[in-house]
């Protein structure tokens, strides 16, 4: 999912935005302490394990399950414009990183901090890729000395990967060139409506976090891994 066809950079951006980084809570309540003052450099560029803890937090489940049909046709376009904002400064911020890397190479750094150590199959899992190509791509990563390879300790003849400190200092600058366009943009809006904000992004990246974590078989919007 992560291979699109050549020239199409701008929807390959946006694709990524909205399916790998959605606003996190974490990244919000550093936006919110930015605006306050109360955030420091270390803080920010520590907001990537602030981001894994927050990851790994419990999640809420909801007492009665819906369905898209239940949430009535005109939500989702009414959110759709209402995010833009959030999409549109998450697609500049991922527009810079660009310059450095690649973004199906840090899309597979995102997910070997989340995974941590993992074998190429696991991560051409997770990144819905065959295991050709993940293994391409953990080639160019360790050749980057992004992450490590080295034989799997249970299995010889499986291959594992791992982060670098370089591979962690590539995501620590994502997260804080982020926290910093966020309390940018929330420096221009009330208390109130920040508030509303962080509780309405939170309870859609839980929503968001549920829907992944489900088999791939029972969601609506499954496809074939990319090859």
């Amino acid at each position: 999912m992560c291979a699109l066809p050549v020239g199409r950079a701008v929807d390959h951006r946006f694709f990524f935005a909205t399916r790998m980084h959605p606003t996190t809570t974490c990244e919000m309540q550093a936006m919110r302490a930015a605006h306050t003052g109360t955030a420091t450099p270390d803080r920010a560029v520590s907001s990537a394990q602030t981001e894994r803890d927050c990851m790994a937090a419990p999640k809420k489940r909801r007492s009665k399950p819906q369905t898209a049909d239940t949430v009535g046709a005109d939500y989702p376009r009414r959110l759709e414009q209402a995010t833009r904002g959030l999409f549109a400064l998450n697609v500049s911020v991922l527009e810079r990183m660009e310059r450095r890397i690649g973004l199906a190479s840090l899309r597979a750094l995102q997910s070997l901090d989340r995974l941590g150590p993992s074998m190429v199959t696991e991560l051409g899992h997770d990144l819905d890729l065959l295991s050709s190509t993940a293994s391409r791509l953990s080639d160019r990563l360790a050749e980057a000395g992004y992450i490590t390879r080295r034989v799997a300790p249970t299995n010889r003849r499986a291959t594992l990967l791992e982060l670098t400190d370089a591979g962690r200092a590539v995501l620590a600058e994502l997260v804080a060139l982020r926290v910093q366009a966020l309390g940018e943009v929330a420096a221009l809006m009330s208390e109130t409506d920040r508030t509303a904000l962080v509780r309405g992004t939170s309870a859609f990246t839980d929503a968001h976090r549920e829907l992944a974590d489900r088999p791939r078989d029972v969601r609506s919007d499954s496809e074939p891994p990319s090859r």
